[in-house]
């Protein structure tokens, strides 16, 4: 990035200063970004007659270390705007709903479900934008009596990134 934006920087346009100030936010400062499934083993999670965190074992991208595989959780490691997204699926199931909630520091943010008791392919996906600050948790949660699935496929993913600090 530094070798393409080289010329524009050391121009002296009057632009000069906000593109040093793009190529500084763009190529410096905090990362963060994740990517995680749920994966193996295949079959549906749930239902469980209690609300419980899923827990996505699979990690594709964890740049920054935000997100912990052991605990399913994502920590903000600094303030500012992230987008959070996440997906479900299931299928062959012919007795409960398919759904995901949403939480900030233990507060419920959003519900995602479908009825999926029919027995066919059902897919779901969201995606929120956040302002967070140094500290908060995200992370998703398996309502009581829905199930999800897992899988090779990774059709049941978690994942966010920092769009830019505050």
């Amino acid at each position: 990035v530094n070798s393409i934006l080289a010329p524009i920087i050391n121009c002296q346009h009057p632009d000069t200063f906000r593109v040093n100030r793009f190529s500084s936010d763009f190529t410096g400062g905090t990362k963060v970004a994740f990517s995680a499934a749920l994966g193996l083993p295949a079959g549906l999670r749930g239902p469980i007659n209690k609300e419980t965190t899923l827990i996505y074992k699979n990690v594709m991208t964890n740049v920054g270390n935000a997100y912990n595989p052991a605990t399913g959780v994502f920590t903000a490691p600094v303030r500012g705007v992230y987008y959070i997204r996440f997906t479900g699926s299931e299928h062959g199931n012919t007795s409960n709903n398919i759904g995901v909630n949403l939480d900030k520091n233990g507060q419920n943010l959003l519900h995602l479900g479908e009825n999926g008791s029919d027995g066919l392919a059902k897919h779901i996906s969201s995606g929120v934008t956040l302002e967070l600050e140094a500290g908060d948790v995200v992370y998703t949660r398996l309502p009581a009596n829905y199930v999800l699935w897992g899988g090779s496929d990774f059709r049941t993913t978690f994942s966010g990134f920092l769009i830019f600090p505050m």
